[in-house]
């Protein structure tokens, strides 16, 4: 038609078509709906569903519910040929629900993740059509599509054609709708309301987070229906027992890959969808369940996954407003030592703040990881997936036991979802390694900046004590001269002071030689870093054998569901699975003591790291100290140097000297201010005044300056 080609047929229902039309031009893809009987064949009844259905579409506008399109010009023939008017819809490329609930890898329900999404995405599509008087009476998860939107999957409604506006009384009395969905009162026929929505959505809320339908889903209506109708208030599932007795639950299944929290609040949240009553049904306390469901996912959560345990422990921000608070609850059973444990965000130690570093609600990665750092080959364990363990136990007796056989397809679920979970802890027990390697590399990247600093220091303070020590052993020599032309006794005080200074070079050379052992030893981490890096848990993103596990149960499940109504075949299904989950638990043991065999040297070589650098301050408070007696004996030394000197000087003056040194001597010794640059210009114009040759000038400024330098009137920049 035009610009537009017929791709393939979507679905087929009791009296209509959904055809994929594509345009050549724009790209663009739509859904077709048609009607496949003749005017003739469908009844008035149908013929008003129809219309109402295209009547509703057209006027609906939601993210949340499939939208009725414009029908492109081309089409007209195509309208003219049908007996009643076509629709024309966006398409979605995703499948419905039920093909994504019959995904072998979903038979214990969605991840947390899909859920809530799900959840979400429906419950703002039915309170969009209940706002605007219309209730859907067919929510069922084949009428809940997928479309693929920025990379992100929205779920959105289709097949109005059940749906009708609300009269004036609300009430509506046909019977419409898939069975296992309807409200108990449908079954009656009597008069109900939009809380029809409510119980639909109920069942497809606890079948989207199980993966099976909560009311007798194996059982046909004329057992199921009189058993529901006896439920408690607070159930919201219910089976058969061996005896053939009805078991009510007011919780999820154990087997569902949400967290205990969000489990708990949907659990309560579905014991209000699912009212029998339907006058109580849909509110609580004044609350619609559209309203409770939002607060449930607006709810932010800290997961914290254990490195030691492979287990993770969820925390909401309702219960810890602090990583302090969060700390108390997860360390609560623990006999650890809390100066034993780090928790860790993403490689680095998480902030007090906590939630300002957490991913968004939901966010199936877990945010915070657990180290035990006193963890070590003596204390370990290993590692036992007991639910797991379990099933196994429980499989390998199919064959004497019928009631195993009986539930074979109940145990490949159980045995398929242990595996998942462990698949699942493995990946997080990948990632923590993967954390806790990112921290030890900026550990041992500041032990080697710290290092690169000390040494720079230590070679700095070694050429100033070797200058210090040659100045030392001059003045000394120096000194001896003098003696031997000099019978004065301060000369032999001198030399016997100096004498007792201390020879600074011995621990110097010491501090060199044990930073050089530092040194040493913090190459020798940083090459054992380095090893760690080239592991295989550095280097995979993902625990691709036991994935791989894991693929081959789910093919294995897929081929055995085609079978499972053999009941001949039973005991050869336990048994191939039985052989899968056993070859599983294996490998897993085998990935796990070698990740943990690798974390245990990490924390060694954790503890070696933030060893080094107290040592090293250590290192660096004697070179300072060393550094300081240094400058302070050679200070001394030149401040006696220069006071002889001057007294030398003038002793030895004419009496016109002596008064050009001694108002030099008086200008040094004035007020702070005084500079170097005045005690000799003051200089210079006595010198003129006096005739006074060159070496007697020097021997001035020199006197001048040795006062100042006693005096402490004049900064280094000017000397």
């Amino acid at each position: 038609l035009g610009e537009w080609r017929k791709e393939r047929p979507l679905g087929r229902g009791g009296f209509g078509a959904i055809t994929l039309w594509r345009n050549m031009v724009t790209g663009d893809s739509v859904a077709v709906k048609c009607c496949t009987k003749s005017a003739s064949e469908m009844s008035a009844r149908n013929h008003e569903r129809w219309a109402q259905e295209v009547e509703i579409l057209q006027k609906l506008d939601h993210p949340n519910v499939v939208k009725g399109l414009a029908v492109p010009q081309e089409f007209e023939p195509l309208s003219l040929s049908s007996s009643l008017p076509f629709m024309v819809m966006e398409y979605c490329n995703g499948g419905d629900l039920r093909k994504v609930l019959s995904r072998p890898e979903n038979c214990r329900g969605l991840k947390e993740k899909e859920v809530c999404r799900v959840l979400k995405d429906v419950t703002s599509a039915i309170a969009y059509l209940h706002k605007h008087r219309i209730i859907h009476r067919d929510l069922k998860p084949e009428n809940i599509v997928l479309q693929d939107q920025a990379g992100e999957v929205v779920y959105k409604l289709i097949d109005l054609g059940y749906a009708k506006e609300l009269d004036q009384n609300s009430i509506c009395s046909s019977f419409v709708g898939t069975l296992q969905y309807l409200a108990p009162e449908l079954f009656t026929r009597e008069p109900y309301t939009s809380s029809v929505d409510y119980w639909s959505l109920g069942i497809v809320a606890y079948e989207v987070a199980s993966g099976t339908r909560p009311f007798f889903p194996n059982e046909g209506p004329p057992i199921w229906v009189p058993c529901v109708n006896q439920k408690g208030s607070s159930h919201i599932a219910g089976e058969l027992n061996v005896n053939g007795d009805p078991v009510y639950s007011s919780t999820l299944p154990l087997s569902t890959h949400l967290t205990r929290i969000l489990k708990a609040e949907l659990a309560t949240w579905l014991q209000v969808l699912l009212q029998l009553d339907p006058q109580r049904r849909g509110r609580k306390n004044g609350v619609s369940a559209y309203d409770l469901l939002e607060n449930i996912l607006s709810q932010q959560v800290a997961h914290i996954f254990s490195a030691t345990k492979l287990s993770v422990t969820t925390v909401p921000r309702s219960d810890a407003s602090t990583l302090s608070d969060i700390t108390r609850q997860t360390f609560a059973d623990r006999t650890t030592p809390e100066a034993n444990l780090l928790l860790m965000d993403k490689g680095v130690v998480a902030p007090e703040d906590i939630w300002t570093a957490c991913a968004d609600l939901r966010d199936p990665a877990i945010t915070l990881y657990l180290f035990e750092l006193s963890m070590d080959q003596s204390n370990c364990e290993s590692y036992r997936p007991e639910y797991l363990l379990d099933v196994i136990n429980v499989v390998s007796r199919c064959e004497e036991d019928r009631h195993v056989q009986a539930n074979v397809k109940h145990l490949w679920a159980e045995g398929i979802f242990c595996v998942q979970q462990e698949v699942a802890n493995c990946q997080q027990l990948l990632y923590a390694y993967q954390t806790f390697l990112n921290y030890i590399k900026a550990q041992n990247k500041a032990l080697q900046s710290e290092v690169v600093q000390v040494v720079a220091e230590m070679t700095a303070a070694s050429a100033k004590m070797k200058f210090a020590h040659e100045c030392f052993v001059m003045d000394v020599e120096s000194l001896q001269r003098l003696r031997r032309e000099s019978t004065s006794s301060a000369v032999d005080r001198l030399i016997k002071d100096w004498s007792c200074c201390d020879d600074l070079l011995i621990p110097v050379d010491y501090e060199n030689q044990a930073i050089k052992a530092v040194q040493k030893r913090a190459s020798e981490l940083a090459v054992r870093v380095a090893e760690y890096e080239k592991t295989p848990f550095a280097l995979s993103k993902q625990p691709t054998v036991l994935k791989d596990k894991l693929n081959g149960i789910l093919e294995q499940y897929a081929d055995a569901k085609k079978k499972m109504r053999e009941t001949q075949c039973f005991v050869a299904l336990c048994h191939k699975l039985h052989s899968g989950l056993v070859d599983f638990v294996q490998e897993e043991g085998r990935f796990v003591e070698e990740c943990q065999n690798y974390m245990r040297q990490m924390c060694a070589l954790l503890k070696d790291i933030q060893s080094l650098s107290p040592e090293l301050r250590s290192h660096v408070e004697h070179i300072h100290t060393l550094s300081w007696k240094a400058s302070s004996q050679q200070r001394k030394r030149q401040e006696t140097i220069w006071n002889l000197q001057r007294k030398s000087a003038y002793t030895s003056a004419t009496p016109q000297e002596k008064d050009v040194l001694g108002s030099c001597s008086a200008k040094s010794e004035c007020s702070s201010t005084a500079s170097l640059r005045d005690a000799v210009e003051h200089c210079l114009s006595s010198s003129a005044k006096t005739r006074l040759d060159s070496d007697v000038l020097l021997l001035k400024v020199e006197s001048a300056l040795s006062g100042m330098m006693t005096s402490g009137s004049f900064h280094t920049c000017e000397l």
